[in-house]
């Protein structure tokens, strides 16, 4: 994720999205769509946790909801390090589900990808 700076509405460290060419955190982001959409606002997703790798090294993940043109995304993302040997795994919904699909329901998944 790109760090834009601080969220333009909470002040959060680390916003990653441009809405209106202001940076947003997730939630603030999420807010705003919601009230233009007239679409539910998100549930928060999972807290970050540390997952011990078969290497026996501790690797930070954390969690993300995002709308996107299909459909809610769920994300979970490795924090730490260069950001080429980070992991990111995108869950996304089913065409069919619509906009208000359930993000905790993914039944598809790519790949992870390495940056």
């Amino acid at each position: 994720m790109a760090d834009l700076g601080p969220c333009s509405a909470c002040r959060a460290p680390g916003s990653g999205i441009r809405l209106n060419n202001r940076p947003y955190c997730d939630r603030c982001a999420d807010e705003r769509l919601a009230a233009v959409t007239g679409w539910p606002t998100l549930p928060s997703p999972p807290p970050a946790e540390v997952i011990v790798g078969p290497d026996k090294k501790r690797h930070f993940v954390r969690y993300r909801l995002l709308r996107m043109p299909g459909g809610v995304v769920g994300l979970a993302e490795k924090l730490g390090g260069p950001v080429q040997t980070g992991y990111r795994l995108e869950l996304p919904p089913r065409a069919r589900r619509g906009a208000q699909a359930h993000p905790d329901r993914g039944s598809t998944c790519r790949a992870p990808r390495t940056w």
